[in-house]
């Protein structure tokens, strides 16, 4: 792998930490559509793994006095439930395949983002295995679990800060799940660890970035325009 392929890497990984850590979500989806054309599914996928993962726990350990495990735990087992299905089918089905998919789930979710269509609450557990299931299915097949359970969260109208804590709790379940199939897989490679190595300078970086910009941005503006992105990089996956 070229230096420049290497920076390259670096920097969206980067830029991904400091989305997730300035929105609290949208780290898996702005890196994979990125990282997939220039290092391919197999090796985006247990990077973006990784690096989420080790993101995700410094989130959670920050907020975990907010986190309602107990309001979350259908949602986690169904979650992990999901995740063999989603490994499976990163397994069988053509990259070109999971591209047209991935495009697909970006623009709807930011779609959906964008025009937050109001929908009426819900305690159904029903609704949270179906969400946690679907959830774990995508974050096995493309390290994108978020979708579901954001829009979860909006059904259930957790207050903002327990919202984001929450989530991270889940993540962190499903994430382990996730990280366990891929190691079984066989997709750590020497070139994955390489890449996550050489990207913790800079994710430390943009976690205290975007800790700051949580604070001095306002996040719905910022929300709008990652949204934005993803529809257009889903479109860009789509037509490629």
């Amino acid at each position: 792998m070229s230096i420049q392929l290497i920076i390259l890497t670096i920097a969206i990984v980067g830029l991904a930490c400091l989305v997730q850590s300035t929105v609290g979500f949208g780290s898996a989806l702005l890196a994979m559509p990125l990282l997939v054309p220039l290092i391919g599914l197999s090796t985006a996928t247990p990077l973006v793994g990784l690096f989420s993962m080790a993101l995700g726990a410094v989130l959670l350990i920050m907020d975990h006095a907010l986190v309602d495990l107990r309001s979350a735990r259908w949602l986690i087992v169904a979650s992990v439930a999901g995740v063999p299905v989603g490994l499976l089918l990163l397994r069988v089905l053509p990259e070109s395949t999971m591209k047209l998919g991935l495009g697909v789930l970006l623009i709807a979710y930011g779609g959906y983002s964008l025009v937050r269509t109001q929908l009426p609450a819900t305690n159904s557990r029903l609704v949270a295995v179906a969400f946690g299931f679907v959830s774990g299915v995508l974050g096995g097949a493309y390290n994108t679990n978020g979708p579901p359970l954001v829009i979860y969260g909006t059904l259930r109208g957790w207050p903002p800060a327990q919202f984001r804590a929450t989530l991270q709790g889940v993540f962190i379940f499903a994430n382990v799940a996730i990280l366990s199939g891929q190691a079984l897989a066989g997709l750590w490679t020497q070139l994955v660890w390489q890449l996550f190595v050489w990207s913790i300078p800079i994710m430390v970086i943009a976690l205290l970035l975007g800790r700051w910009l949580n604070k001095h941005i306002p996040q719905q503006l910022f929300a709008r325009m990652v949204y934005g992105l993803l529809i257009g990089l889903g479109l860009l996956l789509i037509l490629r």
